[in-house]
This record gives structure tokens, C-alpha cells and sequence, in this order.
């Protein structure tokens, strides 16, 4: 039977009214109570009534065709009281529960039923209680679940029997759920024999792969698509595993929502292996613990180092090569630590993705870029107007991800085309965004990789620097040399400052603002920022050498001030005595 006919036998049990007994039965993991309790989820809030079209034309108002409802798990029913106890009270606690005639006399019952489990009580009530509870159940849909599980003095013919009543004397319509191989050999034997007397129709539930995916992922969220393909491609067809999946991805997809379309991809890919290998323990699937440190290069290296390779191991590698797995990053780590734990380190998470997606948007920026030129590369034909467009747009578009050789390339082109305007419209832009990120100190340098000859670049270039210097102050750029990020204008800044200033300023250190000594001050605060100026002596840069020369010279100034502070230059620079006779 198709899952579709199997569906609407399911369906077609639940509206009716006779009371009768179905069997619902199928392997482990392929979504029996899941579909069963989505059916239910289909009910109305305070009625227990669904919706269900049954032709392309239109539907009609369909309900359940008994009064009440109860779900109960046979997993840890200890016996026959119990499992009565269990049924009154799911019934009772259904969400139909406002059709009962009379809401005190159940919750008395109920009472009851929980005071009865103590030994005593019960020894005196012989379970009478129970029982007198579970005559009231009436005109129920009920479904007893886990039926392969049932605890060890609990039968299946206890049960079964106890079915067979509830059809006969309390007007109850009842559906079994099992496993197909759930049974030992003695216990089926005992099903199969009672089968014949109490079910009245029996439907396995058998979805392919591809049914068991419709079924979890036929409410769409962000990227659902892309989890469903991941799922498709591993294979995987336990439904428990696959809501595993769907509430992490959906737990993952705030954090990674705004981030680019490659990059969510590479997360759930490797999320979706880590949860399947998580939680289904197979020899033919890695552990989670192998994943955390695998490299697909390590197999090659020891083959080139003819080195054995188990089996075991080559069969994982070829899995994951199938599902393109090379090796474990640190967001893969913590993914990993997500899946086993629950708990998603956020901030390290969204640092390393970050700066993943950034190397993702980059490639991506540069890649269109490149497109661009083949209108160049590609062929003969007089195709400059196009090829300027779309070298400038894609310039345009990408720019943030694009660097200074493709700024040169881009530049030098248009120029040699005569569209200077244009070529200098582009580097206004460029250089305007990545003043700040670090681009602009390398060409200022005349790095080699950034050495760009435009004129109207270099012009732009000295305008910038030009007005970042002037708002330079010695404090910040001595900072930045100790920390040893000094900018080209910090350079250009202090090698500029005279003797006097720099003595000016090294006399602010270890006093406070009134002038007063703080004896608090850490004397390595004083001593590394001028070491460090003092060391540009040995650069063979002269904006550096002047600055080093410079310090000298203010260093000597102050050691012929007063006899302790030449011996302070004297033991903290090593500054001879004879040095500072002859500068006096």
C-alpha cells in the first residue's frame, strides 16, 4: 500500500464512528507517532474536530467520530492497573476535556486513582479505585503507542484484552502503534494469536526517504531546501533523527541568516553529518569524535609514506568524500560541541563565521569581477563601451571585497582607453572605503604587492595623509610605535617634532595632571615607548633614523639637567657619560 493510501486509511479511522480496532505497524524510526500526532495537531483548539480535503475541488468539514481523545505510551506501564489509570487520565487530560459532564467528579477520580498507588491504600481498595475510574471512559478515540515495549508485567494479551473491552463496553474506537520487529519470538507468536480476535484492520506505515522528508519538512523555514538536500544525501530516514536536524538548523539560523548563501550552506552541510553521526551509532557511519579531527590529507600523506591504512578508515574517507567533508574547521568544532552538548558557544561562533564570511564574499566579489574582463579576453570585435561598463560596474559592485591590484589593473585599463574621468571616479570610491581598513599605510609605504603609479592615486594618497597628520598629536603616535602599528603618518608626525617637544612630552610621564609626581606610575611605561623611538636609530628608513636621532638628541638634553637624571639615561639607554660630556 502507498503512504498515500496508507494515510487515508489512517484518516478514514480516525472520523469513523463504529468501534473497532487499528493496527498501525512499520519500522523503527519512520515516523508512525510523528505522523499520528500531527494528524491530532490538526484539531481544532476546544473541539476535537480537522480539516481534511478529500477531492481538488474543495473540502468539507470532517471530526472525529468519537467525543474524547487519548494518547498513551505503553514504554514503562508496569502492569494492567496501571496502564487503566493511564488511559482514564489521558482521556481526561485531552484537550476535549470541557465535554465532560462533570470537571469535579473527574478530578475526584483522578485523586483517587494517584492515592491508590499507595501500596496500602491499594491493598485495602484490591485497585478498585483504578478501576472504577477507568468504567467512566466512554466514546474515545484512543491510541496506545509502543506496543513492542511494554514493561515486564505487562502481556500483549493483558493488553489486547483490555482493547478488546474497551471496543465492546465503553463504545471506544482504539489504534496500536508498533514496531514491526519490536516483538521477541514468544511475544509475537502471542500478538499473532490474539491479532485475529480484537484488530479489525492493520495498515503498515512504510514512507520512502523521500515521504519521510515530506513529512518533517512540509513546513518551510530560512533554508529548509538546503537542510532537506543534506538529509536527502545522507540517507537519512529515522524521523527522529531528522527533527534532531530540522531543531538545530532552525536553532543555527538566527546566527548565520544575514550571512552569505555559501557560507549557510557550508554550516548546515556539516551540521546535518554531525547530528546523523551523533545519534545513529553504525560501523558504517564515523563518530562524531573521528569527524573533530579529520583531514582528508592525512590518508594521502600516509599512503605516500606507504604507511597502512585500515580498512575501516578508508571506507569513512570515501563516505566523506561523497558528501564533501574534507576536514574539520574551527566552526566545525564548535558545531560539534552544539550537537553534543545543546549549547552553541554564540560569540566565538559568529567571530570565526564572520571571518569566514568575509573570505566567502571576497572570492565572490572577485570571481564577478573577473567575469568582467572576459569581454576583454574572450574575443576580437569593437566592444569597448560594453567592456568599460561592465569593468566599471563590476568594479563598482564588488569594490569592498576587491584590493589594490585589482584597483591598478582596473585603472590602468581605463586610462588606456582614454576614460580618465571614470578611472578617477574610481579611485575617489575606493580609497574612500578602505581608508581606515589598513590599505591605505601599506601604498603609503610603497609596498611592492600595493605599488600603484597613478598620479591622481598618489595625489589622493598625500591629501589623506596630509589631513590625518594634522590631527596628530605625539601621545597617540608614540602609542601606536610601542605597539608597534604606527601608521606612514605617524612616522611623517614624529620625525617632525623637535627636541624640545619630545622633552616636553617625556617629562608628562609619572606625574599627574597637576604636575605633582604619581607614585603610582609603572616606570615600564616610561621606559618602553622611548626605547622604542630610540631604536628607529638603526632603520635605514630616514623618517624613522630622524626620529631615533631625534629621541638622542632630547635624552641628552635631559641627562645634563641634573646628576640623577643622567644617571637614569645613563642605566635605562645606555648612554655612555662620555657621550653625554661631548653633546654639553
Amino acid at each position: 500500500m502507498s503512504i498515500e493510501n496508507t494515510r487515508k486509511s489512517i484518516e478514514e479511522f480516525v472520523v469513523g464512528h463504529e468501534n473497532e480496532v487499528l493496527a498501525i505497524s512499520g519500522d523503527y524510526g519512520v515516523g508512525k507517532t510523528y505522523y499520528w500526532q500531527k494528524l491530532i495537531e490538526q484539531l481544532g483548539n476546544e473541539r476535537v474536530e480537522f480539516f481534511q480535503n478529500l477531492t481538488a475541488g474543495g473540502g468539507r468539514n470532517r471530526r472525529i467520530g468519537k467525543l474524547n481523545y487519548g494518547y498513551v505510551s505503553l514504554f514503562g506501564i508496569a502492569d494492567i492497573s496501571d496502564l487503566r489509570s493511564a488511559i482514564f487520565s489521558a482521556v481526561n487530560l485531552s484537550k476535549d476535556v470541557s465535554r465532560f459532564r462533570n470537571r469535579a467528579d473527574a478530578a475526584s477520580k483522578r485523586f483517587g486513582v494517584r492515592l491508590e498507588k499507595v501500596p496500602k491504600i491499594q491493598e485495602w481498595t484490591g485497585g478498585l479505585l483504578s478501576l472504577g475510574a477507568f468504567n467512566t471512559v466512554r466514546n474515545a478515540l484512543i491510541c496506545l503507542d509502543d506496543l513492542d515495549r511494554l514493561g515486564q508485567n505487562l502481556q500483549v494479551h493483558d493488553v489486547l484484552g483490555l482493547v478488546n473491552s474497551l471496543r465492546e463496553q465503553h463504545d471506544c474506537r482504539v489504534v496500536l502503534i508498533l514496531n514491526n520487529d519490536g516483538f521477541g519470538s514468544d511475544v509475537k507468536k502471542d500478538y499473532e494469536k490474539q491479532l485475529e480476535k480484537v484488530v479489525d484492520f492493520e495498515v503498515t506505515f512504510k514512507p520512502t526517504s523521500e515521504e519521510i522528508l515530506g513529512i518533517v519538512f512540509d513546513r518551510k523555514f530560512p533554508d529548509s531546501e538546503m537542510v532537506q538536500e543534506n538529509a536527502k544525501k545522507l540517507g537519512v530516514s529515522n524521523i527522529r533523527v531528522l527533527n534532531r536536524i530540522v531543531r538545530a538548523a532552525k536553532h543555527i539560523e538566527p546566527f548565520i541568516q544575514t550571512y552569505h548563501q555559501v557560507l549557510r550552506g557550508e554550516i548546515l552541510h556539516n551540521l546535518c553529518l554531525f547530528i546523523l553521526c551523533h545519534y545513529v551509532r553504525s560501523p558504517e557511519l564515523p563518530s562524531i569524535e573521528f569527524l573533530a579531527s579529520y583531514s582528508n590529507t592525512d590518508t594521502a600523506i600516509k599512503k605516500m609514506r606507504k604507511e597502512e591504512v585500515p580498512n575501516w578508515v578508508e571506507d569513512f574517507n570515501k563516505f566523506l568524500r561523497m558528501y564533501d567533508y574534507p576536514h574539520a574547521t574551527e566552526i566545525d568544532s564548535l558545531l560539534i560541541t552544539f550537537v553534543r552538548t545543546g549549547v552553541l558557544e554564540d560569540q566565538r561562533f559568529q567571530e570565526l563565521a564572520e571571518r569566514r564570511n568575509k573570505a566567502i564574499e571576497r572570492d565572490h566579489g572577485v570571481n564577478s569581477y573577473r567575469k568582467a574582463w572576459r569581454v576583454f579576453t574572450g574575443a576580437f570585435g569593437n566592444n569597448k563601451d560594453l567592456f568599460v561598463n561592465e569593468l566599471r560596474n563590476a568594479f563598482q559592485a564588488n569594490m569592498e571585497s576587491l584590493g589594490p591590484s585589482e584597483l591598478k589593473a582596473t585603472v590602468g585599463m581605463l586610462r588606456r582607453l582614454g576614460e580618465d574621468r571614470r578611472a578617477d571616479s574610481l579611485i575617489d570610491q575606493f580609497v574612500g572605503i578602505n581608508v581606515d581598513d589598513g590599505y591605505i599605510a601599506y601604498m603609503r609605504r610603497g609596498h611592492m604587492d600595493y605599488q600603484i603609479d597613478d598620479p591622481y592615486f598618489r595625489a589622493k594618497i598625500n591629501e589623506i595623509a596630509n589631513e590625518s597628520i594634522a590631527t596628530l598629536d605625539i601621545g597617540s603616535a608614540v602609542s601606536r610605535v610601542f605597539r608597534e602599528n604606527a601608521t606612514p603618518e605617524d612616522l611623517v608626525f614624529l620625525s617632525k617634532q623637535a627636541k624640545t617637544d619630545l622633552i616636553a612630552y617625556f617629562d608628562t610621564f609619572g606625574r599627574l595632571p597637576d604636575g605633582e609626581l604619581d607614585l603610582e606610575f609603572d616606570p615600564s611605561d616610561l621606559y618602553f615607548p622611548i626605547r622604542a623611538l630610540l631604536d628607529y636609530e638603526n632603520s635605514g628608513e630616514p623618517e624613522k633614523k630622524g626620529i631615533g636621532r631625534n629621541t638622542r638628541q632630547a635624552l641628552l638634553e635631559i641627562s645634563d639637567g641634573s646628576d640623577i637624571d643622567r644617571i637614569r639615561v645613563m642605566d635605562w639607554f645606555k648612554i655612555t657619560g662620555d657621550e653625554i660630556d661631548r653633546s654639553s
